[in-house]
């Protein structure tokens, strides 16, 4: 590889892992950038990009210990006016009243839900319950003369439910 290509690609690698802090702008350690970028960039070059970048500097290395971290300098971002903070402020207020209104909305919508599935349960138990009681008076004809009615049952192959239906089954649970 000639001088040039070498620093073509120690450039590229620069600006690759300084591209990177702008975008991301928060602190890495310089593992944390190698691993992030997918080791595009080999630990020993991002020591010395790193290096580099921070005597230029374009970014800010804290050392705790024996861990450094690296961060985009933040000189180089505006600071906002008080007229954009005010903007800011005033959307975020905005988006906390629509997640507010979402969520009343979803309360809503599961009290209606819940009122229409308890519709629909008693409904369904009240067809339940009608059937029950009109197998009961056709078995009582159809075994008024039979010794054993529940050998008969076994026999033709009938299961009855086994839950009473004078007994909600669901009446223990809160909803």
């Amino acid at each position: 590889m000639t001088k040039s290509k070498a620093q073509s690609n120690k450039k590229d690698e620069e600006s690759l892992v300084l591209d990177y802090l702008r975008k991301t702008n928060r602190p890495y350690s310089a593992t944390d950038i190698c691993l992030n970028l997918h080791n595009a960039v080999t630990k020993t070059a991002l020591a010395k990009i790193l290096t580099s970048l921070t005597e230029r500097g374009e970014i800010r290395c804290k050392t705790y210990g024996k861990q450094s971290i690296y961060v985009i300098d933040q000189e180089q971002f505006e600071n906002p006016s008080s007229e954009e903070l005010a903007t800011m402020d005033a959307r975020i207020e905005e988006l906390w009243q629509q997640i507010n209104d979402a969520q009343e909305k979803n309360k809503q919508m599961k009290q209606e839900e819940k009122e229409m599935i308890q519709k629909n349960y008693q409904e369904m138990r009240k067809m339940w319950k009608e059937r029950k009681a009109l197998f009961r008076n056709l078995w009582d004809a159809i075994s008024e003369g039979e010794s054993s009615p529940t050998e008969l049952k076994e026999r033709l192959g009938i299961e009855e439910d086994v839950i009473d239906f004078n007994i909600d089954p669901l009446s223990g649970i809160q909803y």
